[in-house]
Order: C-alpha cells, then sequence, then structure tokens
C-alpha cells in the first residue's frame, strides 16, 4: 500500500475561481471533413435500401 492521502474536491471548487466551462468547450460539435460526405451517401443508400426490403417483406401479397 502506498501513503499517498487524497483529498476530495467539491464539486463547485473548480468553478469557484470564476472560470466557468463553456457549454462549447465541454461538449464540442463533431465537425464533418469532406473525407466523410461520400461515406455518409453512401451509408444513406445502404440504409434507404434495408428499409426497403423490410418494408417489402412485410407488404401483403394482396395489396401488391
Amino acid at each position: 500500500m502506498s501513503d499517498v492521502a487524497v483529498e476530495p474536491v467539491a464539486s463547485g471548487a473548480l468553478l469557484a475561481a470564476g472560470a466557468a466551462p463553456s457549454q462549447a468547450s465541454t461538449f464540442p460539435a463533431p465537425r464533418v471533413t469532406p473525407d466523410g460526405f461520400p461515406s455518409m451517401l453512401v451509408a444513406l443508400i445502404y440504409l434507404f435500401i434495408m428499409v426497403t426490403f423490410v418494408l417489402a417483406t412485410l407488404r401483403s401479397r394482396r395489396a401488391s
């Protein structure tokens, strides 16, 4: 065992210094790179095809 003593820090102690964290620095907005657009397009096409297949299997034969 070690002899290191750690004291708990109150949750508001860091904010007492006057530097409240901004929402933008806490949760940064994700950035989409130009390389991400083709990937998202392919993903959307794939999802559209999969949803079409699932809906086609659920369709009754009399309605088609």
